[in-house]
C-alpha cells in the first residue's frame, strides 16, 4: 500500500524520496529539541487543538493562523459530521527557496503530512492574492482529516484532493497564474485524464498537474450534486472499512465508478459550448487576432511597397 506521504504531493519518485526525508527530519527535531534549543530557530503558538510554528518575522502570521484555525476546524467538523480530536501542527516557512527545496514544484504553496498531522506553508504566498491563510488552512486541514477517517484504507489522490479543493472552494495549495481553462480545453480536445491514473500521485508537468487538480474538483463537486454530501461520506466510510476505491465508490453511489465517470464526463460535455470556450479564451483569441491583423498590413505594405518600386522603375 503507497506510504500516505506520497498520496499527499503531486511529485515524482525522486523528488518524493527527498521531501520524505526532509519531513522526517524536521518531524525529529520538532519533537525531540527540547523547548530551549527549538526556540533558537523559531518560536511556537497555540494551544489544546494547534501549535503554530514560526520564525521572528512572522509572529503577527502565526498569531492570525492560531486564531483563525478553531473556525475552520469547525467549519470541517460541521460539512463532515465528525469531530476532529488530534492536534494539528502548522509550520510557517519565511522564506520561498526553502519551502520549495521541500516540494521541488515551483506551483506548490502548502502541503499537509497526514501521518504527523503537520500543515506546512509557504507564508509569502499564502498570504498574498489569490490565497488566503484560511482557505489553505481549511484545503490542508482537509487532507488530514480524511485520512484520519480513512485510516489504514487507501485514500485515492484524485479522492483526496478533489475534496479538499471542493470542502475549501478551489484549488487553494497551487499558484493557478493566468487562468486558461484547462479543464474545457482538455474536454474539446479529447484529452482528459482518466481518474484511475490520477490514484497515486499527480503529473509533474504545470499544464497536466493544473487539468489534474481541474478534473478532481470537478468530479467531486458533480458527485456532491449527484449524490449529496452523504454519497461522499459513505464512500469515506467504504474506504475505511477496507474496500477498494473502486469498490467502496461503486458501492456507495450505487454506480459503478466507470460509469459514473462517463455521465461526469458527458455532463462537462454538455455544459461547454463553443461561447464558453471563446470566453475562457478571449485573451488569447484577442492576442492572436492582433497579430494576424499587423501581419496582413505588413505584407499590403509591402506588397504596395513592391508596386510602387516597379513603376518607378518603369
Amino acid at each position: 500500500m503507497p506510504d500516505p506521504l506520497m498520496r499527499a504531493f503531486a511529485l515524482g519518485d525522486m523528488q518524493y524520496s527527498m521531501l520524505r526525508n526532509l519531513l522526517l527530519l524536521l518531524g525529529t527535531c520538532l519533537v525531540m529539541l527540547p523547548r530551549p534549543a527549538l526556540s533558537q530557530q523559531v518560536h511556537a503558538i497555540g494551544g489544546e487543538e494547534v501549535t503554530v510554528f514560526y520564525e521572528d518575522p512572522l509572529r503577527v502570521g502565526a498569531e492570525n493562523a492560531a486564531r483563525i484555525y478553531p473556525l475552520v476546524k469547525r467549519d470541517l467538523e460541521k460539512l463532515f459530521k465528525l469531530k476532529i480530536t488530534f492536534k494539528t501542527r502548522v509550520f510557517l516557512i519565511k522564506e520561498d527557496r526553502t519551502f520549495h527545496r521541500m516540494v521541488q514544484h515551483p506551483l506548490i504553496v502548502a502541503f499537509a503530512v497526514p501521518n504527523k498531522d503537520l500543515i506546512v506553508m509557504d507564508y509569502p504566498k499564502v498570504s498574498s492574492d489569490p490565497f488566503s491563510i484560511e482557505t489553505t488552512m481549511k484545503h490542508e486541514l482537509c487532507h488530514l482529516v480524511l485520512h484520519h477517517h480513512v485510516g489504514r484504507g487507501f485514500l485515492p489522490k484524485w479522492l483526496d484532493e478533489g475534496i479538499a479543493q471542493w470542502a475549501s472552494g478551489g484549488i487553494a495549495e497551487i499558484i493557478r497564474g493566468n487562468k486558461k481553462a484547462y479543464l474545457n480545453k482538455a474536454i474539446m480536445r479529447g484529452r482528459l485524464i482518466r481518474m484511475e491514473s490520477l490514484d497515486l500521485r499527480f503529473p509533474a508537468d504545470n499544464d497536466s498537474l493544473l487539468l489534474a487538480y481541474e478534473e478532481t474538483e470537478s468530479i467531486v463537486s458533480y458527485i456532491v450534486q449527484r449524490f449529496g454530501v452523504e454519497g461522499l461520506l459513505r464512500i469515506l466510510d467504504n474506504l475505511s472499512q477496507g474496500y477498494e476505491w473502486r469498490e467502496a465508490t461503486s458501492k456507495a453511489l450505487s454506480t459503478p465508478f466507470a460509469e459514473l465517470e462517463a455521465d461526469w464526463q458527458r455532463s462537462l460535455k454538455k455544459r461547454l459550448t463553443w461561447l464558453s470556450y471563446l470566453i475562457d479564451n478571449l485573451y488569447e483569441i484577442l492576442f492572436i487576432f492582433g497579430a494576424l491583423v499587423v501581419v496582413y498590413a505588413f505584407v499590403k505594405i509591402f506588397i504596395r511597397k513592391r508596386a510602387y518600386m516597379r513603376e518607378h522603375e518603369d
